[in-house]
């Protein structure tokens, strides 16, 4: 994502490959805040650059569309040329939807001359943590293509038909959690012959622990998603066998008492829900929790940091991001649940999407320290006060109808575990 200092709308991007290549299409996915949308832009001029020619403008007050503000905006301005050579690209005279201090872009691609064979897989060859519900292929079209044979399977060896297709892109319907899938897609040309792809693979995601916090003693929380993640309790954390928003619960007095699961797996998506409560709304001090890790993500009630408090936060290539839980209000049972798909971070209340934050792209950064609820991950100085009950985490970011669900009662395992065929079928094409 590229978005222009403040008050510097009349400003430019540059990209530098680096050395000279053959350029055939350019895909530009217009700024996709969900509340700024006005901040993309209207319109640009498109120029090449090599040594031996210098600038030369090659598209003229370009129209782009303005972003549709959702998380399935996926269509991108399709600017065409005629394979020309580039080792710089550069859009200027950049003009904004509206907005009259920001302008900025969520994505630009480039290809080469697209070849007979399907381009640009999408989930990406060995992709990890992809989701289970609605999952959308897609694929930039091979030269003269009039259709497409799409095939998957479970082995690379035993590729089924799962329809032949005039777009490019199909959606499936339910797949198996935790499981490899090996997908192809053969071009079928206006001469009626067709040229094979190669076999792309992907797996997605499942549950990675859950915590039901339903004992009534013992010094040990069970995970009961069967990763052994059992969790120690520090300090006098209380079970609660009677006093919990699903069955029991555990409270932590903000003094000295937490649960250290032992576990700092890195999860390069994600998604981590908590039925929470606490005696008091959030207020500016240190990081407290009440589910937190380092790096990978955290559910933070108190901090220091506006955009933190009582906030989901990620940290992608070194940088913190952060999407808000809204209003919290104290002695209030409230379900927090925050995904991370890579592009995305997203934070709801009881099911519902109160914020959404495009800025971070890329795997989530690798967990240094273990994951802890009522304390910080590594501060031992900033706990939580409250109650803490059944917390789950996923290893893929799970849909607005997967996280409703889990609010409304639906236990993890089966938000992952429900009925799919051995191999999943076309639920549609995709334009």
């Amino acid at each position: 994502m590229w978005h222009s200092a403040k008050g510097q709308t009349q400003t430019w991007v540059e990209f530098d490959f680096g050395e000279v290549q053959k350029v055939s299409t350019i895909c530009i996915w217009n700024f996709n805040d969900a509340w700024h949308t006005d901040q993309g832009v209207r319109k640009a001029d498109i120029s090449i650059w090599t040594q031996e020619t210098g600038w030369q403008k090659v598209r003229d007050d370009l129209p782009l569309e303005q972003a549709e503000g959702t998380d399935d905006y996926d269509e991108p301005v399709l600017v065409t040329l005629d394979a020309v050579k580039a080792q710089k690209i550069r859009f200027d005279d950049l003009a904004s939807l509206g907005d009259a201090e920001f302008v900025g872009l969520s994505e630009v691609q480039f290809f080469g001359p697209v070849g007979l064979a399907a381009a640009r897989l999408y989930p990406p060859d060995k992709a990890e943590g992809v989701g289970i519900r609605d999952l959308k292929l897609t694929w930039i079209a091979g030269d003269s293509a009039t259709s497409h044979n799409v095939y998957i399977g479970t082995s690379p060896d035993d590729l089924k038909p799962l329809g032949k297709v005039e777009q490019t892109g199909v959606t499936l319907s339910q797949l198996k959690s935790n499981t490899p899938y090996y997908w192809r897609v053969d071009t079928v040309q206006k001469d009626g012959s067709v040229t094979s792809g190669g076999v792309h693979r992907f797996t997605t995601g499942g549950l990675a622990a859950w915590w039901k916090l339903d004992e009534t003693a013992g010094v040990n929380a069970a995970d009961s998603s069967g990763n052994r993640h059992d969790g120690a309790l520090q300090g006098s954390p209380t079970w609660q066998p009677a006093s919990g928003k699903v069955a029991g619960a555990m409270q932590f007095d903000g003094v000295d008492d937490y649960v250290d699961t032992g576990w700092a797996g890195h999860l390069p998506v994600w998604t981590v829900s908590a039925w929470i409560r606490s005696p008091a709304a959030p207020k500016p001090s240190g990081a407290s929790g009440p589910v937190h890790c380092e790096k990978n993500f955290q559910i933070d009630w108190d901090h220091g940091n506006d955009e933190f408090r009582g906030a989901v936060g990620v940290r992608v290539g070194g940088m913190w991001y952060g999407a808000g839980f809204g209003d919290l209000k104290s002695d209030t049972w409230y379900h927090l649940t925050a995904t991370y798909d890579g592009e995305n971070l997203k934070a709801y209340r009881d099911g519902t999407l109160i914020s959404d934050n495009a800025g971070p792209s890329g795997d989530a950064d690798a967990e240094t320290e273990t994951l802890k609820f009522g304390r910080h991950a590594s501060d031992d100085k900033a706990f939580f006060a409250g109650s803490i009950d059944n917390v789950c985490v996923f290893t893929y970011a799970l849909s607005a109808d997967e996280v409703k669900a889990l609010y409304s009662g639906d236990e993890p395992v089966a938000i992952v575990d429900r009925p799919a065929p051995a191999v999943p079928s076309l639920a549609q094409s995709t334009p």
